[in-house]
């Protein structure tokens, strides 16, 4: 495919988007950008961000998140926060984006690349979030559930020509093909490369708040049949300064940048 570089899981955090931005442009040069949803909630300057995410992506698709600040009432503190500082063009842009981007041999969602549907209402998503998830938490990529080696099975038999399915949400990034064993950034590597001879589910890193152990910014890019994964330290500093700054609801969310901790609602 098309060579292109993917981000997810932006949550408002600048600092981080606009280092991997520019990260993105040195090592890949003019590239395609994909956004695979949740700008904002969670870090403090989701309208900079819904910003920097229009002009630089050429793909942009919905996240839960992003379909929550769109709404009427939002689920959590996060959530109304972040509507009281953007404007109602923002929110309808983000209530308008679409749930997949595709072609013959890539699918990209936020959550479930195979079957991402909202109902009417948008509040709805079907996503894939398995027990698969809390082992690769747990192991930092070394172990899968069953049930996600079944999904990319699922996914080779349902769409043939489909080479790679890319998605977001979980902020536990991966790579597993349909013969292989999952592989993951660990914590001393910038870059992660890996041939895709199969179908092959990728899970991309969060941008704004990884939960993986690796408190690091990180993206990934592709070309034909490639995919690297790339993590990069940012000025976790200057966005904890601006989250005291401007006000925005914490909690334990400072800590959870600052280590790369998980949190057990995505």
């Amino acid at each position: 495919m098309t060579a292109c570089a993917i981000i997810s899981d932006v949550h408002a955090n600048l600092e981080a988007l606009t280092t991997v931005l520019s990260d993105i442009h040195t090592r890949f040069g003019d590239v395609p950008i994909h956004c695979l949803g949740d700008i904002v909630d969670y870090g403090p300057q989701p309208a900079e961000c819904i910003a920097r995410v229009r002009e630089s992506c050429k793909v942009v698709i919905a996240g839960n998140h992003d379909v929550d600040a769109a709404i009427s009432k939002p689920r959590d503190a996060f959530g109304r926060w972040t509507q009281t500082v953007l404007d109602n063009g923002s929110r309808l842009w983000l209530g308008s984006l679409p749930m997949q981007h595709h072609n013959e041999t890539f699918v990209a969602a936020h959550g479930m690349p195979l079957d991402d549907t909202y109902h009417e209402d948008r509040k709805t998503v079907h996503y894939l979030r398995t027990s698969a998830y809390i082992d690769l938490a747990d192991d930092l990529g070394l172990g899968l559930a069953h049930d996600t080696l079944s999904y990319v099975t699922q996914l080779n038999n349902t769409r043939p020509t489909l080479r790679i399915a890319a998605f977001g949400h979980t902020h536990i990034p991966f790579i597993l093909t349909l013969d292989g064993e999952p592989t993951s950034n660990l914590p001393d590597e910038t870059m992660l490369e890996q041939g895709v001879d199969s179908p092959t589910l990728l899970c991309v890193p969060s941008v704004g708040v990884p939960r993986d152990g690796d408190p690091r910014t990180g993206y990934a890019f592709i070309d034909n049949d490639n995919i690297t994964l790339v993590r990069i330290p940012y000025d976790i500093d200057k966005t904890v300064g601006v989250m005291t700054l401007k006000g925005c609801p914490s909690g334990n969310l400072i800590n959870y940048i600052r280590h790369g901790c998980k949190r057990p609602d995505l």
